[in-house]
């Protein structure tokens, strides 16, 4: 089997914790994702898996009282594999989650989005950001504003010589869509160049969004930035371009 370990530091990463197993039920448990909000709530999500299928299961704990809720399951599925997961945490303990679903026989995943309130609870149904028929969304990253508006971030488009990009969505705190279909970057195609996935931070004062991304050619490796304003709305970048190079 597979375990996941955790293991705690302060601000001057001095050990606090030791490491050691979260659970020990003999699942195969892979890529962890970890989100923290300012209330100090901590959220830790991975895929679990046996021979009765794949899951998304999450923990939250509150380091201010140790205390650990007992696991909670996001998604299961008998024969979807259950990949990538991304996860953030707002304002007043509001968590979100993104995780691919890869049917069988699919050249691409579902990505889909939970919401969930800080006790874990569902907020509304589960959402499906972007489909396997539509180029799917793979290698996710989603930011919670502090009003509760959030953008989830992927990079469409996965086999060689398929144009390839990056595309986001931005929801509402009740998990309407504000800006459907943000195209970040434009088409790279695969046999010349490719994209990473994204990376989404905000900021908690103004609600802007900050989406990072790295194009990859055979002799370039370039870091990229856009700017968003709370409802997905493009900012203006220095010297007046569509993107702004880092570096």
């Amino acid at each position: 089997s597979l375990q996941i370990f955790k293991a705690s530091f302060d601000n001057a990463s001095r050990l606090l914790e030791a490491p050691g197993p979260v659970y020990t039920d003999g699942s195969r448990q892979r890529r962890p994702v970890t989100a923290s909000g300012g209330d100090g709530l901590q959220v830790l999500a991975w895929e679990d898996s046996d021979n009765s299928g794949y899951r998304i299961v999450y923990s939250l704990r509150r380091p201010a009282n140790g205390t650990q809720f007992e696991r909670k399951l996001l998604s299961s599925s008998a024969s979807s594999h259950l990949g990538s997961l991304a996860a953030a945490v707002g304002t007043g303990g509001k968590i979100c989650m993104l995780w691919e679903r890869w049917n069988q026989g699919a050249s691409a995943p579902d990505l889909m989005l939970a919401r969930l309130d800080s006790l874990g609870n569902p907020l509304g149904s589960q959402i499906s950001v972007a489909t396997a028929a539509s180029g799917g969304g793979r290698l996710a990253s989603v930011a919670i504003g502090p009003e509760g508006n959030l953008m989830a971030a992927w990079r469409q488009g996965n086999s060689a010589g398929e144009n390839a990009k990056i595309m986001a969505r931005v929801y509402s705190s009740t998990g309407s869509v504000v800006r459907n279909q943000i195209e970040i970057s434009r088409d790279t195609l695969e046999y010349i160049g490719s994209v990473s996935g994204p990376e989404v931070a905000v900021s908690d004062s103004t609600g802007n969004f900050l989406v990072l991304w790295r194009e990859f050619y055979s002799d370039r490796n370039l870091l990229y930035y856009r700017l968003y304003d709370a409802d997905g709305d493009s900012l203006p970048l220095p010297g007046g371009q569509w993107r702004t190079r880092l570096g």
